[in-house]
């Protein structure tokens, strides 16, 4: 009776541990233009403050970078490109009437005159395979703050920390019955890109595409878990790389267009502490100063491509 009784509670406090959790990965209404010049205040990103160049405060106000709908882009798959083709296949924001059911697990949720995010890409029209990719203007900063100190991308803006074993993904998707195909491709820590297979698009209006990851382990105690160090070694994450719309062979090409809401994520944690009563990072900071070093990389980085493109629209204005 005591080894039943061991087992049973060895195996609630395993399931408690690994107890799946649900989260927002983006959502595109938090990306919607808020400002007189159509950008998303919550998402500016100053690029004057991580340039290394000479330059004016004038100018420096200038580099800006946001997360703002209209600046996200249509990337053709190479063999597909055109100068017409890539100059129409854009991203606008699309107002949708009459409310969305988002497909929470809690229940569903109707929300009026929504701001979401609209595409269109344009295909050869002939019997090859090709892909188009809808990608935020920049990678994600994981660890970007705003002036309130706050981790603004892992508030449902393209990113979720400690995430183990993704167990489903869901994407509300408005179709225009286009016999083409929907995958999320993340990537995490390690540059490690995860391709998602969310199915058809040939169906009108909004649905709520699911997949169950058919690797995920249900029962808890077959879990593989690590009872190394777990800090200051990094909190795994995935964020957003790209939404993928892809054209098969047998299928004629021409025009795509559809829209998204939000993609959402069921997922057990990577790093479960229930009886720590000291938060390492409160007192230490490690994975914030890593984290903050390698977003400062990225934005220089970014910051050094903005300015070159800069001076080169400059230098040809001044020629005319």
């Amino acid at each position: 009776m005591k080894k039943v009784f061991v087992t049973v509670l060895m195996f609630l406090v395993t399931f408690t541990m690994f107890a799946s959790h649900e989260a927002v990965l983006i959502d595109f209404t938090k990306f919607a233009a808020d400002t007189e010049d159509g950008q998303n205040s919550a998402t500016l990103i100053n690029l004057g403050d991580y340039v290394d160049y000479s330059l004016s405060p004038a100018d420096k106000q200038k580099l800006f970078l946001s997360f703002s709908i209209a600046n996200w882009r249509v990337v053709l798959d190479p063999t597909a490109r055109n100068t017409y083709r890539v100059n129409k296949s854009q991203v606008r924001e699309a107002v949708s009437k009459g409310g969305i059911d988002t497909g929470l697990a809690s229940g569903p949720v109707t929300v009026e005159d929504t701001t979401v995010m609209g595409f269109r890409a344009i295909f050869p029209d002939d019997a090859n395979g090709y892909y188009a990719d809808i990608t935020p203007p920049s990678d994600i900063p994981v660890y970007y703050k705003n002036e309130a100190g706050e981790f603004i991308f892992q508030e449902g803006r393209g990113v979720i920390m400690n995430i183990g074993f993704i167990k489903s993904v869901s994407v509300s998707f408005n179709g225009r019955n286009y016999p083409m195909n929907l995958e999320i491709i993340l990537i995490n820590q390690n540059r490690e890109l995860m391709v998602i297979p969310m199915g058809a698009l040939d169906f009108l209006g909004w649905k709520n595409l699911s997949w169950v990851n058919p690797q995920y382990v249900q029962e808890a105690y077959n879990r593989d878990v690590n009872f190394g160090p777990v800090y200051p070694q990094s909190i795994p994450y995935w964020k957003l790389h790209s939404v993928r719309i892809r054209k098969n062979a047998q299928f004629p090409g021409g025009n795509f267009i559809g829209y998204i809401k939000d993609i959402k994520v069921v997922y057990d944690q990577a790093v479960v502490a229930p009886y720590r009563n000291i938060d390492d990072e409160e007192v230490w900071q490690i994975r914030e100063e890593e984290g903050m070093f390698n977003t400062e990389f990225e934005l220089r980085k970014l910051a050094r491509q903005r300015v070159k493109l800069f001076l080169e629209e400059n230098r040809m204005n001044q020629g005319e």
